[in-house]
């Protein structure tokens, strides 16, 4: 089933899905199955196939239900983001920010995320997203200085240039 990802699988989320679910059936121990996740992931990450290493990363965790970490969060959505499926990441950061709401970096990568989905800022979609980051980042403003900087300067050219509203 690794040659089946790697040959139909790299950038098609569903197809990845389907031939890591049927490498699954060959175990249905939750060690055997986890250790099989293990063994795509390190395989993935090797290769910089972000994809596989999300979709992997993701039915990892949602696999080990009450026993995952919500910490891992971020290192599922991370691949989807470096994959350029934005929507799927923010999704997922948005879910790591409701777990750790104090830690900025959810929101940063959230907000990085809907930027990139959104990158000419026709749609505003990061606003909230920046608004939220800047608002984390003033709590610990010498730590945060520069991601809050960023976002500032996020704003203040969304609101400058895209709204045209310069008061």
């Amino acid at each position: 089933f690794l040659l089946q990802i790697d040959a139909c699988g790299k950038n098609d989320p569903d197809a990845i899905k389907k031939a890591i679910e049927y490498g699954m059936k060959a175990d249905t121990t939750l060690r055997g199955r986890v250790t099989l996740l293990n063994s795509v992931i390190d395989r993935a990450t090797k290769a910089k196939q972000h994809l596989v290493e999300g979709e992997a990363r993701l039915i990892k965790y949602n696999l080990l239900g009450a026993q995952a970490n919500p910490a891992d969060l971020y290192y599922v959505a991370r691949p989807y983001y470096l994959g350029g499926q934005y929507m799927k990441a923010d999704s997922i950061f948005k879910s790591y920010s409701a777990a750790f709401p104090d830690s900025i970096y959810g929101h940063y990568y959230s907000a990085l995320s809907l930027a990139r989905a959104d990158s000419g800022n026709v749609q505003g979609i990061a606003i909230p997203a920046y608004e939220k980051l800047l608002e984390v980042a003033l709590k610990d403003p010498v730590r945060h200085k520069d991601i809050g900087i960023s976002a500032a300067g996020f704003l203040m050219t969304y609101y400058n240039n895209v709204k045209a509203d310069r008061e």
